[in-house]
């Protein structure tokens, strides 16, 4: 049974799939195996993966999302560690090594993760190690300010290692998360509310974030639509705890200030649905109702 598995999710990702296994295949930790989950490319992609060789292991399934196809090879997987790499992701080749020692060494953590270096198409650097040096005087008021339990800097999934049992614990990630965006955060919260395992920050780069422009999952309607859903959950997690009034504080003033970007933009109906959101979390903020009105009138 291998220590680790190692699952990259797959869709039409025919330009960079194969770095990103040779990543894999590189690494200096061997106790491995690779699980690819192809969720229903269209492209070369299922051709690039099934033509490598090594231990990996190729999953085809119909169109779900990234989510599910990570909850996939999950499913699939033997590993005592957990570990995702996003398809144009790349790691170095200590990246496991490193990592495998800290949750051997430490059963008290649940999760450790890294620092990170940005690249573009062509993997020249453009920026390293951006997180270790990350700071922000207004998260102590801020969003994540009210739960300073929660891992700062915000853990990238490529950069992460997770024990087995935390994360299946936790649920899994949420496949009602259709794009890739959120559904990490949704994660990383439900393992600190549930108290699952502490999170280690490991200061040095060891995956390198692609970024480029294929990366369509992020778009401003996907990102929208789940930012909703993350943020309903939270209100749902944290329900019964005491800093809810706090929570519903926050959400309703990022609601308010997106409602009044859209509506100036143009999107007068997606705005006032979230000025509506704003007042169903905290119904007194007034700048809030006001903007509302405002829209009706034409004045946002």
């Amino acid at each position: 049974m291998p220590k680790v598995s190692v699952i990259i999710p797959l869709y039409n990702g025919e330009r960079y799939v194969r770095s990103a296994i040779e990543s894999v295949l590189c690494q200096t930790f061997r106790d491995f195996e690779l699980i690819v989950v192809d969720d229903g490319s269209t492209d070369r992609s299922k051709e690039i993966v099934v033509n490598m060789t090594g231990p990996i292991t190729y999953i085809y399934q119909e169109n779900s999302g990234t989510a599910a196809a990570r909850n996939c090879g999950f499913v699939n997987s033997r590993g005592d560690y957990i570990a995702f790499l996003d398809q144009d992701d790349r790691w170095y080749p200590q990246k496991l090594e490193v990592q495998v020692g800290q949750l051997d060494d430490a059963p008290q953590l649940g999760v450790v993760y890294s620092d990170i270096d940005l690249i573009n198409e062509e993997e020249n650097v453009l920026e390293h190690g951006p997180l270790r040096n990350w700071s922000d005087p207004a998260e102590k008021s801020g969003f994540f300010g009210i739960f300073p339990e929660y891992p700062r800097p915000d853990p990238y999934p490529s950069a992460a290692l997770i024990r087995r049992e935390v994360f299946l614990r936790a649920g899994m990630f949420d496949p009602a998360f259709k794009r890739n965006c959120f559904e990490d955060v949704d994660l990383w919260f439900r393992i600190v509310r549930k108290n699952l395992g502490q999170f280690f920050f490991y200061p040095e780069p060891l995956v390198q974030i692609r970024r480029h422009p294929l990366q369509g999952g992020r778009n401003k309607q996907a990102w929208q639509e789940n930012w909703i859903l993350c943020s309903d959950k939270l209100l749902e997690l944290y329900s019964d705890d005491p800093r809810i009034p706090a929570l519903r504080w926050k959400l309703a003033r990022m609601f308010s200030h997106t409602g009044k970007y859209l509506i100036r933009e143009g999107n007068v109906q997606q705005g006032r649905m979230y000025l509506k959101r704003a007042l169903n979390c905290y119904p007194f903020y007034w700048k809030n109702l006001s903007r509302l009105v405002r829209s009706y009138l034409g004045l946002v």
